[in-house]
């Protein structure tokens, strides 16, 4: 009845501490299958062409020949000025003009003071003549002094008419502002009544366009020296330059001097004040070689390397560079013309 008794009490002791045993977690569901997202990289091929290393200095064009007029008196009255923008002119031409009318009458007075000296020359002089026949036909002779004093005394006075003429003719001819050169009024002074002149101001500007030079201002104009050419592109026309010696032209660089001049060795376009051009400067040249953008590749400070995509897979590979300009590099090692490279 013991034994019996032992076992119930351990029977159930052993049932109780069967609920006190830690729980198992539960199995987690089976995966659920999904297709892989692809990835798509922006490629660009490896390409062979030429790489070129090149500035392209802006160049501006400046006439050659101009010339600005002045009147070189002062505090006279402008009569006219009888040109505008854009008038051709030739060397002579008269421009403006002074409103001297004192001048002119006093040049008048003098021409008809010349003529009636020259008038009472000639009467003189056949007076002389005239008594000279009458002396020889009665034999009696004459005081021919007096005639010659006379005719001494007018061409005296004559000659001093004529230099006053003279004088009075380039005070006239003051008045007169003419072209110095041949070419096109590109400024001209604005006329208004009363305006006197001043040997300061500038009546009118005028270019001679046959003339021409376009200059490169700065330090690339330190890499041009005289019998260099250049390609030059004006709007969408490129142009063969070659570069001058100033003195050709008379032209006075600047202090520094770092100007270049150049000039067409072809038929210019129509130009215009202040007109530019971009200048084509190569200085070294890898002519079909392999290349990528400059942009694609990276740097460390050990490596160099890019991006290489092969079966949608992106990787890394190392490269050796050659000539590189700001948009192209030049490859030398590490790519095969087609592949792919990113970003």
């Amino acid at each position: 009845m013991k034994n019996l008794l032992f076992v119930a009490i351990f029977c159930l002791i052993a049932f109780s501490a069967c609920f006190a045993l830690p729980q198992e977690a539960p199995l987690p569901a089976p995966p659920r299958l999904a297709v892989p997202v692809v990835v798509y990289f922006a490629t660009i091929p490896v390409t062979r062409g030429d790489v070129e290393l090149s500035a392209n200095p802006s160049a501006v064009y400046v006439p050659a020949m101009v010339e600005t007029v002045q009147f070189p008196r002062s505090d006279v009255p402008i009569g006219g000025i009888f040109v505008s923008v854009g008038d051709e002119v030739a060397a002579g031409d008269i421009i403006a003009s002074l409103d001297s009318p004192e001048t002119l009458r006093q040049l008048e007075d003098l021409e008809q003071a010349l003529g009636r000296a020259q008038v009472e020359l000639q009467i003189v002089m056949d007076r002389r003549e005239l008594a000279l026949g009458i002396a020889l036909e009665t034999d009696q002779p004459i005081d021919e002094s007096f005639f010659n004093r006379q005719i001494n005394d007018i061409r005296t006075e004559k000659g001093f008419l004529m230099r006053q003429i003279d004088h009075t003719k380039s005070l006239v001819e003051s008045l007169h502002l003419r072209a110095s050169i041949e070419g096109v009024i590109t400024n001209v002074a604005v006329f208004e009544e009363g305006m006197l002149s001043r040997p300061t101001q500038n009546i009118a500007t005028i270019t001679n366009h046959g003339y021409t030079a376009f200059v490169v201002r700065g330090r690339f104009a330190e890499y041009m020296a005289p019998g260099d050419r250049f390609e030059m592109t004006i709007g969408f026309d490129v142009f063969l330059m070659e570069v001058i010696h100033p003195d050709v032209f008379g032209i006075e660089l600047r202090t520094d001097g770092n100007e270049a001049f150049l000039v067409f060795l072809d038929a210019p376009p129509t130009l215009t004040i202040g007109m530019t051009g971009t200048v084509h400067m190569p200085f070294e040249r890898a002519e079909q070689v392999l290349m990528i953008p400059t942009n694609i590749i990276h740097r460390t400070q050990e490596r160099t390397f890019v991006y290489v995509v092969e079966n949608g897979i992106r990787s890394v590979r190392d490269i050796v560079i050659g000539l590189e300009v700001n948009t192209y590099i030049e490859v030398t090692s590490g790519l095969y013309e087609g592949e792919l490279v990113t970003r």
